[in-house]
C-alpha cells in the first residue's frame, strides 16, 4: 500500500527551486503513523525531489519506530505525488538507515549519485519491520539540494 504524507497529499508541498545555479535549498518533511505499516507491501511517499534538484545532505530523524528498525530511502516510479498504488521504490539512494529514535545523517556520496533529471520525483521510504500506529511513530527527512 502507498502511504502519503500531508505534504504529498496537497501538493502544495512542492519545494521551492533554486532562482540560481548552485543555491542550497532545503526541504523538512515529517509523517506520523497514524495507521499500522507493513515492511513487506507498504512504502512511504515522504516528499518530493524537485526539477533539476541534485541532493547534497539529508537527515533522517526518526521517533520510536521499534528496536533494530532500519529504512531505505529510494525514488519512486510514475508521476511525484500521484496516489497510484502501483507506484514502487524505483532506485534506492540509500538502504539500512538507522530509524530508531535516532537522527541518522545520509552518505553525501549516496546523495550525490542521484541524477538531475526534469521533472520532480517521489522520495519514498520502506521499512525493515511493521510499524504500528501512534503518536510517537514519526519520521522526518530533512533534505538539502542544489540546481
Amino acid at each position: 500500500m502507498l502511504f502519503q504524507t500531508k505534504a504529498v497529499k496537497s501538493r502544495r508541498g512542492y519545494p521551492a527551486t533554486g532562482y540560481q545555479v548552485g543555491q542550497v535549498m532545503a526541504a523538512v518533511y515529517e509523517h506520523t503513523f497514524d495507521a499500522n505499516f507493513t515492511a513487506a507491501s507498504d512504502i512511504l511517499e515522504i516528499g518530493l525531489l524537485p526539477s533539476g534538484a541534485k541532493p547534497v545532505q539529508a537527515t533522517l530523524i526518526s521517533g520510536a519506530l521499534g528496536p533494530g528498525v532500519t529504512a531505505t530511502l529510494s525514488l519512486m516510479t510514475g508521476i511525484a505525488s500521484e496516489p497510484d498504488q502501483t507506484r514502487v521504490a524505483e532506485t534506492d539512494i540509500q538502504a539500512t538507515i538507522a530509524a530508531h529514535s535516532v537522527s541518522t545523517p545520509l552518505s553525501v556520496d549516496a546523495l550525490t549519485d542521484v541524477a538531475v533529471e526534469e521533472k520532480h520525483r517521489g522520495l519514498g521510504l520502506e521499512f525493515s519491520a511493521d510499524i504500528t500506529a501512534g503518536a510517537t511513530k514519526t519520521v522526518k527527512l530533512v533534505i538539502f539540494y542544489v540546481f
